[in-house]
């Protein structure tokens, strides 16, 4: 498929019926989405046949863009009710079959590595709060993504890179700036001063120097695996404070639990517009 017919079949999907302040809810444009999974898929093939994760997965944006580009299934965790209908809506809208939501805080969410010991995604794609309102929320959903993926594709305020090469180098893994584009931010909330505004945004993508398969092809278990190559470290300041309060914020906070080859198991065919709800991390 075609940038250009990615972008149009995004279009079709509504964004947050009533975004929420305290979460960082700001949509993602059709425009936007369709540039960040179009790259992850064409120019790295991590998207088509992938087991896909998106963490803070709002109204369904990302989600919805993986599965038009082939995605084998998505599994979206959002901590939002009202977000999740959206997305409910928007997915039987487009008569899309193979995307699950969870709710679930992303800070709760506890998987287990596949049998053979690799992550329970192939890639994990988000677009997370910048921590304008909730210092370093931008980072624990980066470091969460990374815990169960090889690969991560995220977008966060280009002032904050610095932070984030070192955030991946502490995690052990490699950050590529695949592109810096203008975020066009809507006024969404009455600090919103202006009708819009554009903010700096890196589209990155990380990729983990050590795949955790290559741990268990030495014969660790996958928990010693996970042990092992997913060491947490924090990795210098927090990045609003190294950025300073900047005005805009990522998709909406989220989480949950996922589905997909040998991990654990969420519905992947929900009640008609009704959110999976979770209990201490298991669905």
């Amino acid at each position: 498929m075609k940038l250009r017919a990615l972008e149009t079949e995004l279009q079709q999907v509504d964004p947050f019926d009533s975004p929420k302040i305290e979460l960082e809810q700001v949509p993602t444009s059709p425009a936007l989405a369709a540039r960040m999974i179009f790259s992850a898929e064409n120019m790295y093939g991590d998207i088509r046949d992938r087991v896909v994760g998106d963490f803070g997965s709002g109204p369904g944006m990302l989600s919805i863009a993986c599965s038009i580009m082939g995605a084998t299934s998505v599994h979206g965790f959002e901590v939002d009710t009202d977000a999740l209908e959206n997305a409910w809506v928007n997915v039987q809208k487009l008569e899309i079959t193979n995307i699950d939501f969870v709710q679930l805080d992303l800070q709760s969410l506890s998987l287990s590595m596949n049998a053979d010991g690799t992550c329970p995604f192939d890639t994990v794609v988000m677009n997370p709060p910048f921590g304008t309102r909730n210092a370093g929320i931008d980072t624990a959903f980066l470091e969460k993504a990374m815990k169960y993926s090889n690969v991560v594709y995220s977008l966060h305020k280009s002032s904050t890179r610095e932070h984030f090469v070192r955030v991946a180098g502490a995690m052990g893994f490699t950050l590529e700036v695949i592109a810096e584009v203008k975020y066009d931010i809507p006024k969404t909330f009455k600090y919103h001063k202006d009708k819009s505004r554009d903010i700096a945004v890196d589209l990155l993508r990380f990729s983990r120097e050590v795949p955790v398969v290559a741990a268990a092809a030495q014969g660790v278990k996958p928990e010693k695996a996970a042990d092992s190559v997913f060491g947490f470290g924090g990795g210098g300041e927090d990045s609003s404070r190294a950025a300073g309060e900047g005005e805009g914020e990522g998709e909406g906070e989220g989480e949950g639990e996922r589905e997909g080859r040998s991990m654990n198991r969420v519905s992947s065919n929900p009640p008609q517009n009704k959110v999976i709800e979770c209990t201490n991390g298991k669905p």
